[in-house]
């Protein structure tokens, strides 16, 4: 299988709902000067986080009366009097028609998914890449969510990464594409002097059913060697 080829961990049977949270979700820390220091993304998360307990400590216990806002693609967004238990995917695909993520399995094991999403923390911004089918709006207060719709240059240009992943011919269906430009985005861009190995686990929750993967390594090492995403 070309998943061998490429050094892959096997696809495995999905599971119950959440469990595939565990191998897709890849934590990672970066200092806060990355986004620009106090006064740059990471000011607008801290003061989005201030004015939470503000509008919710006045509304019922009812999460369905929460008030949420974060940053979207470096939009503001804010929400009010939705459903506590629906997801970002189906808000994003639904709502914001960006469907870019795409829907697979819908339990947070396939990957096709994938966002990142970037909170602040002790100072430290945290950026993870999650799967969106498994995050419920509520979870995304005070915090910032990028979209493969948001990886395009301000003329619209291809993201390094999708250009590379064009290159060397990482896609054939295009279903998983967007999921695992966003999943070498945000690991090269945190990792960016990482190893093949550590690229094969890092891209390890994402699965393509077509078999591209020895492309998508190829993608992920070029940008690599080129300092990262």
């Amino acid at each position: 299988a070309d998943w061998r080829i490429a050094g892959l961990s096997a696809p495995r049977a999905v599971g119950r709902a959440g469990t595939g949270i565990q191998n897709t979700c890849q934590m990672m820390i970066a200092p806060l000067r990355v986004i620009g220091g106090p006064t740059g993304r990471a000011s607008v998360l801290r003061r989005i986080g201030r004015t939470r307990k503000r509008r919710n400590e006045k509304k019922a216990a009812d999460t369905n009366g929460m008030d949420i806002e974060f940053l979207l693609n470096g939009e503001t967004v804010r929400i009010a009097d939705q459903p506590a238990t629906r997801t970002l995917l189906d808000w994003l695909r639904e709502t914001r028609k960006l469907t870019g993520a795409k829907e697979g399995c819908n339990e947070g094991d396939c990957g096709a998914c994938t966002v990142m999403v970037t909170s602040l923390l002790d100072d430290e911004v945290r950026r993870q890449s999650l799967n969106a089918c498994i995050l419920f709006l509520p979870q995304l207060h005070g915090k910032s969510v990028r979209t493969v719709e948001g990886l395009k240059g301000p003329k619209g240009e291809l993201h390094p990464v999708q250009s590379a992943m064009v290159e060397h011919h990482g896609s054939q269906c295009g279903f998983c594409t967007p999921g695992f430009v966003m999943a070498t985005r945000a690991f090269l861009n945190q990792n960016p002097k990482a190893s093949e190995e550590e690229i094969r686990k890092g891209l390890g929750g994402n699965l393509c059913r077509c078999g591209t993967y020895h492309g998508i390594m190829q993608c992920a090492m070029e940008i690599a060697k080129k300092g990262g995403a």
